[in-house]
């Protein structure tokens, strides 16, 4: 496997092995319940396998943070905890596992948050 390559060309794109992601727009699409094309989700899971390379199994955290048990790919319920935090965008959340494997949305599910972390790594962590 080749070592894939990231950089944020601004605030609005992340460029992945020469592509660029338009991780503001995936997420829009995302958020608006919109099936994103099968190259774009494979970029994102790219751009996550990446990050999660290069994060350590153990992260110290200062609060405040929102704590995010068990999803099981109910994406229904992640759109429910973004839409309740009204600062979503600022706000650090960790998210304890379980993402997929019961819900309808397990595919939806990974996609969003692997784009958000994509997005800001520094305040979405997935464990």
């Amino acid at each position: 496997m080749s070592k894939s390559q990231s950089k944020k060309n601004d605030e609005n794109s992340t460029e992945l092995n020469g592509e660029t992601l338009l991780l503001d727009q995936q997420l829009t699409d995302l958020f608006e319940r919109e099936i994103l094309p099968e190259n774009e989700v494979d970029q994102i899971c790219q751009l996550a396998e990446e990050i999660f390379l290069k994060e350590g199994n153990i992260v110290y955290l200062k609060s405040p943070i929102v704590v995010c048990g068990d999803i099981h790919g109910q994406f229904n319920d992640l759109q429910t905890i973004f839409t309740k935090i009204s600062n979503y965008r600022t706000t650090k959340f960790l998210f304890l596992g379980d993402y997929v494997d019961r819900g309808q949305y397990s595919i939806e599910t990974i996609t969003l948050l692997v784009a958000l972390k994509g997005k800001d790594f520094s305040r979405i962590k997935c464990y």
